[in-house]
C-alpha cells in the first residue's frame, strides 16, 4: 500500500484492476461502493498522466457496467 500512497502509477493501475474482482463481491455489505471509489480515485490520480490512462479503460468499463447494488440498498437509483 506504500506504493499506492506514493501514487506509483503501476500500483494504482493494479489496484484499479483488482477493484473489478472486488465488484464481484457486492453482496457483502462492507464491500458496497468500494470498487467505484477505487476506480474513481485511480482516474483522478492518473489524470496528470494521460499516456497511462488507457490502462484504466478496462476497469472503468467493468465497474460502470456492473449492477449498482450500493444505490439500491441505500434507496437511490
Amino acid at each position: 500500500m506504500a506504493l499506492v500512497a506514493a501514487q506509483d502509477p503501476v500500483a494504482i493501475i493494479i489496484l484499479a484492476h483488482f477493484a473489478v474482482l472486488m465488484a464481484s463481491a457486492r453482496y457483502a455489505w462492507w464491500m458496497k461502493g468500494w470498487p467505484e471509489r477505487i476506480v474513481g480515485t485511480a482516474v483522478r490520480t492518473m489524470e496528470s498522466m494521460p499516456e497511462l490512462m488507457g490502462w484504466l479503460d478496462w476497469p472503468r468499463e467493468h465497474i460502470q457496467t456492473a449492477p449498482n447494488l450500493h444505490a439500491e440498498v441505500m434507496g437511490g437509483t
